[in-house]
C-alpha cells in the first residue's frame, strides 16, 4: 500500500513455521528484480523507502531457510502517490459543494483556500459542512479530508486552486461516516460504492 509519494508499506501472511528469514525483491516497470531487504522470521511487514513520486513497483517474497528457499509470492503492485494540483471555477452567490480527492498538506480552509479567497471574510466567503445533526460553520468545522463535502459560498466567482498528496489508487478509499446524515462529494469523477450500507 503507498503511503507517500517516496514510501509504500508491504505486509504479508507468515504461513511456515520453519523460516530463518525473508527476502523482498522488487522492480519497476522495466528490468529484473533486485534483492530490496533480507528480514528476519516471523516478520509480517516491510516498508520500502527513497522511491520514486507517482511510480509503479512490483514486489515479490521468499521465505528461507537452511535448507534454502521457498517459491516466491505472488506478485504484487504499487504506485507511489503523486503531489497534485487542482482547480475548480466557484460562482458567485450561490452554494457551491467542493471536495478534495486528495489529502492536503494542512487541513485547515483558510490554509487549503486562503490564496485565492483571502483571510476568512463572512462577507466575502462562508464554509460550511454538515456534522452531528446540525450545519458547522468554519473556522469550527473539521479539518479539510479527501472525500467529505463541503459548502462553499463567495461574493464573487472565482477559480480556487488546492494541492497535496494524492489517494491510492489500488486501495478502496474508506470515510468514517458520523451517525446520522453525512455529507459527501464525488465530483471529481470518482465512482462510490453504496451497496453496502453499515449501521451506526
Amino acid at each position: 500500500m503507498a503511503k507517500s509519494t517516496r514510501r509504500i508499506d508491504l505486509r504479508w501472511v507468515d504461513q511456515a513455521d520453519n523460516e530463518t528469514g525473508f527476502i523482498v525483491e522488487m522492480k519497476g516497470t522495466e528490468g529484473t528484480y533486485q534483492t530490496v531487504q533480507a528480514l528476519g522470521r516471523e516478520v509480517e511487514s516491510f516498508s520500502v523507502l527513497n522511491l520514486e513520486e507517482n511510480t509503479p513497483y512490483f514486489f515479490r517474497i521468499q521465505a528461507t531457510n537452511q535448507n534454502g528457499a521457498s517459491k516466491y509470492s505472488n506478485e504484487i503492485s504499487a504506485r507511489t502517490l503523486a503531489r497534485v494540483t487542482l482547480s475548480t471555477q466557484i460562482p458567485s452567490a450561490q452554494y457551491q459543494m467542493i471536495s478534495l480527492p486528495f489529502q492536503p498538506d494542512q487541513g485547515d480552509a483558510e490554509w487549503v483556500l486562503g490564496d485565492e479567497l483571502g483571510a476568512y471574510d463572512l462577507i466575502q466567503w462562508r464554509l460550511g459542512h454538515w456534522k452531528s445533526g446540525a450545519y458547522q460553520e468554519y473556522p469550527n468545522i473539521d479539518p479539510f479530508m479527501p472525500g467529505k463535502g463541503y459548502w462553499l459560498i463567495v461574493k464573487k466567482a472565482i477559480e480556487i486552486s488546492g494541492e497535496g498528496i494524492s489517494t491510492d489508487d489500488y486501495q478502496p478509499f474508506r470515510i468514517r461516516l458520523e451517525p446520522g446524515w453525512n455529507q459527501m462529494c464525488a465530483g471529481h469523477g470518482t465512482q462510490a460504492d453504496t451497496g453496502r450500507p453499515v449501521r451506526p
